[in-house]
């Protein structure tokens, strides 16, 4: 009987199972600052198969690798159900605001979160019924903090179990990533019915188009990004059209 693994930061898992003792390797392929060792390189001359959860990451992978076959096996939203009082006591605390929200990994090398810090600065004066939320920690929530000092429409929650509760919460949820394999975080936002601003980057335009289900900006452009939020807010019936798709 096989078992499934599955563990955030996975690298590399070799397990055995089946009547035949069949192996069953599971490597995970990050997008970007991959170090190709003769390990990894051996990993994926001996898979069955090798797959990939956007077609960013198959031609990253068919680059370095063009004899191998890699396949595209999309990733999927979570499935996660809220627990409504959560969500109604955060949306009451919060007075009627427009919930600007995002999860993620507090790393602006990766997620860009720098860029919802400058778009909070930037709106709080012209906009004062945006409120933007990030969910999440990581190694530049002490510089984020700092550089959020003063602003009274931004809040940092923190870690949470619970995210499904926030999304439900959000009115917009907002993806400003400089690099990016897919975006899962972006399949559970559509799940729960909100448009997306993200950056055209790796994966993403494989999950959002462009004035359809979502907007895309450049990346680590807050002027691009300010536009394409204050678009959204702005006209309720883009906004939920494309909360419809």
């Amino acid at each position: 009987r096989a078992n499934v693994f599955r563990k955030q930061n996975l690298d590399s898992v070799t397990t055995y199972g089946l009547e035949a003792q069949l192996r069953l390797r599971v490597t995970r392929w990050a997008a970007f600052g991959v170090d190709y060792t003769w390990l990894r390189t051996r990993a994926y001359h001996a898979a069955s198969a090798v797959v990939a959860i956007s077609r960013s990451i198959a031609d990253t992978v068919q680059a370095h690798y063009p004899d191998i076959r890699c396949e595209v096996v999309p990733s999927a939203q979570a499935g996660m159900l809220n627990g409504r009082a959560v969500t109604a006591a955060f949306r009451e605390r919060l007075n009627g605001k427009t919930v600007i929200g995002h999860i993620g990994e507090l790393d602006h090398g990766h997620k860009g979160q720098g860029t919802i810090i400058e778009a909070a600065r930037r709106l709080q004066d012209s906009r004062p019924e945006l409120y933007f939320v990030l969910i999440g920690d990581g190694k530049d929530e002490s510089r984020f903090r700092q550089a959020a000092a003063g602003l009274d429409n931004l809040e940092f929650i923190g870690f949470v179990e619970n995210v499904e509760d926030y999304l439900a919460a959000f009115n917009v949820f907002v993806y400003p990533s400089l690099r990016e394999g897919l975006g899962s975080s972006i399949l559970d936002a559509m799940h729960f019915g909100l448009p997306v601003v993200a950056s055209d980057v790796g994966g993403i335009p494989e999950i959002v188009e462009d004035g359809v289900n979502g907007l895309l900006v450049r990346p680590d452009n807050p002027c691009d990004f300010v536009a394409a939020v204050e678009r959204m807010v702005a006209d309720p019936a883009l906004r939920d059209s494309m909360s419809c798709r």
